[in-house]
């Protein structure tokens, strides 16, 4: 195994040489980021044959969970609420973020996709007309990052209601 820099292999092996173990768990020396190179070979009684081919291991997990969409406002029966990517990548670069919504009924349906959201403004307006959303429901919204490993656990839920506050009353 090399250190992820491209340098000089390191010798690793498992609980023996001799070992016929097919399956190791490198636990020391692996480098959150990096793409280790490995190689291995075998032994008989004769010797210790050639090198197998380099294999690359990229040292990363998914990434960390996001915080949950924040309401910022709603104007003009825009609904504008902020979108905040994982603070940990996982130890590669985030792809993006995706939001998620729920039809706004009694808080059971599923969630789905709002494919409108380009995954990496830090805001986005839901719209009637666009997202579908029906003024006086109260949504159901979470998001999650991904990079190249995969995606990050959701963001815990966020409740927010689509509508303005209602205007003022008639003079008693």
């Amino acid at each position: 195994m090399d250190s992820g820099d491209g340098g000089e292999f390191t010798s690793i092996h498992g609980y023996s040489p001799n070992s016929m173990d097919t399956h190791f768990t490198v636990t020391t020396n692996v480098f959150k980021g990096r793409l280790h190179r490995f190689r291995y070979r075998a032994r008989n009684a004769v010797g210790w044959g050639a090198f197998s081919e380099e294999a690359s291991i990229l040292a990363a997990n998914p990434p960390s969970r996001p915080d949950s969409p924040r309401f910022l406002g709603f104007s003009l029966g825009t609904l504008t609420v902020s979108v905040t990517p994982s603070t940990d990548n996982g130890g590669t670069d985030l792809i993006g973020t995706e939001l998620w919504c729920d039809a706004g009924d009694d808080f059971t349906s599923e969630f789905s996709q709002i494919n409108g959201y380009d995954g990496e403004s830090p805001t986005y307006g839901f719209t009637e007309a666009v997202d579908g959303l029906i003024p006086g429901k109260t949504y159901r919204l979470r998001t999650r990052s991904l990079n190249a490993i995969g995606a990050s656990a959701y963001s815990i839920v966020a409740y927010v209601a689509f509508g303005g506050v209602p205007s003022a009353p008639g003079q008693p």
